[in-house]
């Protein structure tokens, strides 16, 4: 009541927090999903979506005519199902090498032999090449770089996992292909976008080759958004109509200004 002008801002972290915890609740598929699971708490997620839906109206039921209102989520949600070693893909394809006598549950990649591995994970999108010249004990020539980029973009869109039948990658792209600026060239050589469902595994952020390439996730963080974008889009939602057909996220700052001036 004491706000009068200028931008509010206001984040609903509940949203995104419980999907992550309750997705299995209500998705039959997921590993974690029980009958008992889904009487208790099943109805939890869309009450929630209905409390947002509440809380947009109630914010507009106080616009005026001189109110811009912005209503956003920068990214939808899904099932986590099933997790995709990357790094262990990348192992059993003689793109990395272990060390002999490794652990290979080993973190943070302390057991790799990386003179011979070409190739490696990091975080839950990213595929970086062991770059000769960039990398410590890079091993791949930058001459090469182009062709191996190709084959391993190649070899993931055509990899299947075997207990579904499905594929878990859905595209593999360039840096050039999705950002712009001048640290683009900072980003990593490839990333992997997963197909519904899937995600890169817990051990493959940490750096691990476990022996499994698939394995269920049965973690209760059920939910997720680390997929390719194709089917992850946000929303958006205004009470003034788009001038643009196709507005996105970076047209947001520009917008509010405007409409503050």
């Amino acid at each position: 009541p004491r706000f009068r002008e200028g931008l509010f801002f206001f984040y609903f972290s509940a949203l995104d927090q419980n999907s992550h915890a309750f997705w299995r609740a209500m998705d039959p598929g997921h590993p974690l999903h029980t009958a008992e699971l889904a009487a208790a708490h099943g109805d939890y997620l869309p009450w929630l979506y209905s409390e947002m839906d509440r809380a947009l109206g109630q914010a507009l039921a106080a616009c005026d005519d001189r109110t811009l209102l912005f209503a956003l989520s920068d990214h939808g949600f899904g099932s986590f199902r099933r997790q995709f070693n990357l790094n262990t893909w990348l192992l059993e394809n003689g793109y990395a090498a272990l060390a002999p006598g490794a652990d290979r549950a080993g973190e943070y990649f302390s057991d790799i032999r990386w003179g011979d591995s070409r190739a490696y994970g990091l975080g839950i999108n990213s595929l970086y090449l062991n770059l000769r010249g960039r990398e410590p004990e890079g091993c791949v020539a930058p001459a090469d770089k182009e062709a191996l980029l190709r084959e391993i973009s190649g070899r993931l869109l055509a990899a299947v996992d075997p207990a579904t039948g499905e594929r878990p990658i859905h595209r593999v792209c360039r840096p050039e292909e999705i950002y712009s600026g001048p640290e683009t060239a900072r980003a990593p050589d490839l990333i992997i976008g997963y197909a519904p469902n899937y995600r890169a595994s817990w051990d493959t952020i940490l750096g691990k080759y476990p022996r499994e390439v698939f394995l269920d996730n049965r973690d209760p963080w059920s939910g997720d958004h680390c997929i390719d974008s194709a089917f992850m889009s946000g929303c958006l939602f205004s009470n003034r109509p788009f001038a643009q057909t196709d507005p996105a996220l970076e047209t947001l700052a520009p917008a509010i200004i405007r409409a503050l001036a």
